[in-house]
């Protein structure tokens, strides 16, 4: 028999459906923005692609070697 789920107004077959490890589920969800720290202490937060220490030297070379007559898109 197939086991059935309902999603907002929706019926949703779930057997078929792979399912998560024990205690993955009570992970807390990421929230994009939020940063907490103990102590006071001030955060910076970076993007995935972000660093606080520049481009590394082979992308800063790979830049100027595109030269100004170029555009990334």
């Amino acid at each position: 028999m197939n086991e059935m789920t309902t999603i907002g107004d929706a019926a949703v077959e779930t057997s078929n459906r792979p399912q998560p490890k024990p205690g993955v589920m009570s992970i807390a969800p990421y929230v994009p923005g939020k940063s907490k720290a103990t102590g006071g202490k001030t955060l910076h937060k970076l993007s995935s692609n972000e660093t606080p220490l520049g481009a590394s030297p082979a992308a800063a070379a790979a830049m100027k070697d595109i030269g100004p007559s170029r555009t990334l898109s």
